[in-house]
């Protein structure tokens, strides 16, 4: 899907879900996900700011080296 059909969440993540991750391979299986989801965090933090030079988002490299060295590694997914 694309994200730039996701609608913004509410500031109180009312209608949002929290689901909390502890393993390794639920990290890793979301990996392409969290990619598209911080470049269009930086397209519409660009779009709000009217912003003609573009901060870089966090690579595929990047976050697959923090899914693997980090540890203990937790978190949290809101969808």
């Amino acid at each position: 899907y694309s994200f730039r059909d996701v609608p913004r969440c509410e500031r109180d993540l009312s209608k949002s879900t929290l689901q909390e991750v502890k393993e390794r391979d639920h990290f890793t299986d979301a990996i392409a996900e969290m990619v598209l989801l911080c470049n269009e965090a930086t397209r519409r933090q660009n779009v709000r700011q009217n912003s003609k030079q573009s901060s870089k988002p966090l690579s595929l490299e990047y976050i697959a080296d923090r899914i693997d060295v980090d540890d203990p590694i937790f978190g949290y997914f809101v969808r």
